[in-house]
């Protein structure tokens, strides 16, 4: 074939020399690893233009383990049960001793939990939240499930909802109770009446016999 013919013809594709893949470094937390880990994944992962961002996310937890895994997985928390988060930091384990491992565990979870109360409600309210949850802790436990089946899930209850709720809690208690005594009260004015009336009748009884020599009939 003449070259004039084949100058239409498509060029074959350039070849690709045949490289190794690469394979990401695992981490697992460590300052040492720390370095020479974030090189590798920003070059091959996160700028791969190709890569959904959910895609990029999945590499990464693929090349974590440990404690980095860990802090991970408490970002995905996604959960706006505000409860929820309030009971996980109050229900933190305490660092008993100076442990740079126990206390970036503790550090970890209590940022995740506050980053998810932030997406419920600014810090004025989360910190209100906070002081009903403690307040929460300091009544009866029949008290403690009518205000969890009143107050909402998805958003942040204020200081004035649960004095609110406070302030019903009281009145209906203290009109059963007066309900209950007032219902006592009477019953025991009735047993009085009858037993008053018995003794009339046992007293007249004894005073005829005493007076006349005769019994009552």
């Amino acid at each position: 074939m003449h070259p004039e013919v084949a100058m239409g013809a498509a060029a074959p594709a350039p070849r690709r020399s045949c490289l190794p893949e690469l394979k990401l470094p695992t981490f697992s937390g460590g300052y040492t690893e720390y370095a020479d880990f974030i090189s590798m994944f920003l070059t091959i992962i996160d700028r791969n233009s190709d890569l959904a961002p959910i895609e990029k996310l999945q590499h990464l937890k693929s090349c974590l383990k440990g404690p980095a895994l860990d802090a991970v997985r408490l970002l995905e928390i996604t959960d706006s049960n505000y409860g929820a988060h309030i009971t996980d930091i109050f229900g933190l384990s305490k660092v008993e001793s100076a442990s740079a491992v126990k206390l970036r565990e503790l550090s970890d979870k209590l940022n995740a939990n506050l980053r998810a109360l932030q997406s419920l409600g600014t810090l004025e309210e989360i910190a209100g939240c906070i002081l009903v949850h403690t307040l929460l802790q300091k009544v009866d436990p029949i008290t403690q499930a009518k205000w969890e089946e009143s107050a909402s899930l998805d958003q942040i209850p204020t200081c004035a909802e649960f004095t609110k709720f406070l302030e019903k809690r009281c009145q209906k208690l203290e009109n059963v109770e007066h309900a209950a005594v007032s219902n006592g009260g009477n019953s025991q004015a009735s047993r009085t009446r009858r037993f008053s009336s018995h003794g009339r009748t046992f007293l007249l009884k004894l005073v005829c016999v005493k007076l006349n020599g005769w019994p009552y009939a």
